[in-house]
């Protein structure tokens, strides 16, 4: 059997989220909506998993200089939400929980991590393709959901072996 690699990143609001869900060849599926919804849909996506399976969920880490101080308490509540909802112990196979910061996502994906967010989504046409038409894996990337992803992107590089890249560990930061 086949072990399949599935990395889902996500660019956490602290109402509303973004989520892709990437395999080897692109996005496959994403959504963006309130969070309520997206652990609902992370939930799905586990589904069809077996025990040699691998899920990364990876997380586009917010800096806290760039977040109001109310709304990085509920960020990191909704993020611990989103982690929780895998619910690791009935979950088969090996679960991975990333975290990226913005300038390690733009360092990877163009070079500089200083590099404007349409320098980033120029990087991901290249990769993907430019059609956006229906079954095409750019179709339906818009908005937040260019940095969900960009994030997923990273943490497919670094499953594959990108040495270069140093992911926060959240996989034991909310135990059961």
């Amino acid at each position: 059997m086949t072990k399949i690699i599935r990395t889902v990143g996500i660019d956490p609001g602290p109402a509303q989220s973004a989520a892709v869900l990437i395999k080897d060849a692109g996005p496959m599926n994403s959504i963006y909506g309130p969070n309520a919804v997206i652990r609902k849909w992370l939930i799905g996506q586990r589904e069809g998993l077996g025990q040699d399976d691998t899920l990364c969920l990876a997380i586009e880490w917010p800096a806290p200089f760039t977040v109001t101080p109310g709304n990085i308490i509920w960020m990191a509540m909704e993020i611990g939400r989103l982690i929780d909802c895998m619910d690791r112990q009935r979950l088969g196979g090996s679960f991975e929980c990333w975290g990226f910061r913005r300038p390690t996502i733009l360092a990877h994906l163009t070079g500089s991590s200083r590099a404007p967010k349409s320098a980033c989504n120029e990087a991901l046409r290249e990769r993907f393709g430019r059609s956006k038409k229906v079954g095409a894996p750019m179709h339906g990337i818009t908005n937040h959901k260019w940095d969900a992803l960009a994030v997923a992107v990273v943490a497919q590089d670094a499953l594959n072996g990108d040495q270069s890249l140093q992911p926060l560990d959240l996989t034991g930061v909310f135990p059961d």
